[in-house]
């Protein structure tokens, strides 16, 4: 193998933490995903945009896929006490049903773990209407330039796993703008399908075009939703 070669396989590796890795060798197996896209096929750098689907879509696309990118991921999963009152205000006790003894268990199972293996991914904490926001654009930014991609999951309900994905959010699309002002380049954003214990499918690219971008967003918005309605 050329030297060349060596180079761009560590380019397309994905680099994760020990505890993340250990976490993937107990979980995968649980779910699992038959065939997963080549990394080197896939566009790169590039933001690659994934549906929730009730979480399903993070927790397969987190463990399974491949290649080199960087996760978003909500603010309150990446310090633990924060994670604490998240998950036991909200996540196991409004949403889930749970009896606040277990909730509160799980919540501390919770905030014990989750911190970690986020860290471990290397992910990048999102904050939504905060003044910090930028720093998840910047952080963004900065891997992009590096040649790691991103992944998003940009649909507003979360909750829902099937049919339309419904509205998104546009606050992403920034990194465009961004980019396009370090680079020169346009960025690619590339929609992606998960089906549990299957595949994990590569849609179609969507991009700005040369001109304005503020009048774009709306378009492209509608592009990306319609893109991923298709994989549907």
């Amino acid at each position: 193998m050329r030297k060349n070669d060596n180079k761009r396989e560590v380019e397309f590796k994905r680099q994760t933490g020990p505890f993340f890795k250990f976490v993937q060798m107990v979980l995968c197996p649980l779910f699992p995903i038959r065939k997963v896209p080549d990394e080197a096929s896939m566009p790169r750098p590039a933001v690659y945009l994934c549906r929730h689907a009730d979480n399903s879509g993070p927790l397969y696309t987190l463990l399974n896929l491949k290649g080199n990118f960087r996760p978003w991921i909500y603010y309150v999963f990446c310090d633990e006490k924060i994670c604490f009152e998240h998950t036991y205000g909200y996540t196991f006790t409004e949403r889930g049903g749970k009896p606040k003894p277990i909730a509160w268990i799980l919540a501390r199972l919770s905030a014990f773990s989750a911190p970690k293996v986020v860290r471990s991914m290397r992910s990048i904490p999102v904050y939504r209407n905060s003044a910090k926001s930028m720093s998840t654009i910047r952080e963004s930014i900065q891997a992009l330039l590096n040649g790691e991609s991103l992944l998003i999951f940009p649909d507003v309900n979360y909750t829902q796993a099937d049919g339309d994905v419904g509205e998104i959010y546009r606050g992403f699309l920034i990194l465009e703008r961004m980019y396009m002002a370090k680079t020169g380049k346009h960025l690619e954003f590339v929609t992606m399908k998960m089906y549990p214990k299957d595949r994990i499918e590569i849609g179609n690219s969507v991009m700005f075009e040369d001109g304005d971008y503020a009048s774009q967003v709306e378009t492209v918005a509608a592009k990306i939703e319609a893109e991923l309605n298709r994989m549907e």
